[in-house]
């Protein structure tokens, strides 16, 4: 019952997830250039992979909590259909293990994207290309772990 729950869970929630970390992405990048603070931003005594670092963490926070959700569901669903033999453990190997870390570096690759983009409306443009590609590339490689099929 367990892997039939992930099984529903990870094959809904990655797709969900890969816009989530992607739209989050460009508002963390963009929010200094929206506010025309940018330069101001740059100027500042630190260095810039700190801004970036911490914006990342939040970023992997948020994606973290949206795991942890996910797996209360899960568990609840377990819970609701009478199976009280909860698998912690494929719990966690399978969302804070495989998916989370695939997450982590999407995570990363977004946060680059946006910020290499010289404009906004191309960087939207290019994420959205760049969602569907990797949700693609998934589906290539054969990973089915994270769609379920």
């Amino acid at each position: 019952m367990t892997y039939n729950v992930l099984q529903v869970i990870t094959g809904t929630l990655f797709a969900f997830q890969i816009g989530i970390v992607t739209y989050f992405a460009g508002l963390a990048v963009w929010r200094e250039r929206d506010a025309r603070m940018d330069e101001v931003h740059d100027a500042l005594p630190c260095p810039a992979w700190l801004a970036y670092a911490g914006k990342v963490t939040a970023l992997l926070g948020a994606v973290a909590l949206l795991q942890l959700v996910a797996m209360a569901s899960g568990l609840a669903l377990q819970l609701y259909h009478g199976y009280h033999r909860f698998q912690f453990g494929l719990y966690a190997s399978e969302l804070f293990g495989f998916q989370f870390s695939c997450l982590y570096f999407l995570a990363v690759l977004a946060f680059l994207a946006w910020g290499e983009a010289s404009a906004r409306g191309v960087a939207i443009r290019g994420a959205g290309v760049w969602a569907y590609g990797v949700i693609n590339l998934i589906h290539i490689l054969g990973i089915s772990t994270l769609f379920g099929s």
